[in-house]
């Protein structure tokens, strides 16, 4: 169900490829795709919350599911990793990084209100990613990772005994589109090989079992077509690292 999320990523790829020459030659401004992309976030969300609450009904996830494979529903994230990027300096302009958090932690008290108040009156969670009180907290939350991050990669030294994991966790990065393609079948093999033997079914043992082999056996199997090397395979896989 979550592989929605490569159709975003793939129309993002289309995207930045078509705007990118714009962007070179200055004939495009990345604010000017900021705000048209802030305001096509909002008016999405607001969409889904007028239909959600006026309409009094569930549908089983039909509208996160799928309406929420259109890029608009998403595109002030994208724009606003373009603006950061262009320009580390503006990154630099956001190192106080703890005010993002405490702002995500504020404005998730609101979005889990909802969220609850949602429950409670309509019997389930189906709207949890397109909530307008959640576009906040999303934002903040997403931004202060980002910020956290960087500042983060800014203040290690080589002498740090954490380097070498923070380097591995970098370069792990990379792998991450192919991860995400390819371990929804390593995921529904590795549950069809446990339900062929008498392993324990208590969630407890089962699912960080699972989640581990999966992580693991996922990036490996990139990292091996990523040695073995056929380029169109790198392309889809590796987005043609």
């Amino acid at each position: 169900m979550h592989l929605y999320f490569v159709f975003l990523l793939l129309q993002f790829f289309l995207i930045y490829t078509l705007i990118y020459p714009f962007l070179k030659r200055k004939r495009l401004k990345v604010k000017q795709l900021l705000m048209v992309g802030g305001l096509l976030t909002v008016v999405f969300y607001t969409i889904s919350d007028i239909l959600l609450w006026y309409n009094d009904s569930s549908d089983n996830h039909f509208f996160e599911w799928h309406y929420g494979k259109i890029c608009f529903a998403w595109s002030i994230f994208i724009f606003w990793g373009i603006y950061l990027g262009e320009n580390k300096d503006r990154l630099d302009l956001l190192k106080r990084h703890t005010l993002f958090f405490f702002g995500a932690l504020v404005t998730f008290v609101i979005y889990l209100w909802e969220t609850n108040r949602k429950f409670i009156i309509i019997g389930d969670n189906s709207r949890q990613y397109f909530l307008l009180s959640g576009l906040p907290f999303q934002f903040l939350a997403a931004t202060f990772l980002l910020v956290f991050l960087y500042q983060v990669d800014l203040s290690l030294t080589n002498d740090r005994w954490y380097r070498p994991l923070y380097n591995w966790l970098a370069n792990l990065g990379k792998d991450t589109f192919g991860i995400y393609l390819s371990h929804n079948a390593i995921l529904l093999g590795i549950l069809s090989l446990w339900n062929c033997f008498p392993l324990p079914n208590a969630i407890g043992v089962k699912i960080p079992a699972v989640f581990a082999v999966t992580a693991l056996t996922s990036w490996a199997f990139v990292r091996l077509i990523g040695l073995l090397n056929p380029l169109y395979v790198r392309t889809i896989l590796l987005g043609a690292r």
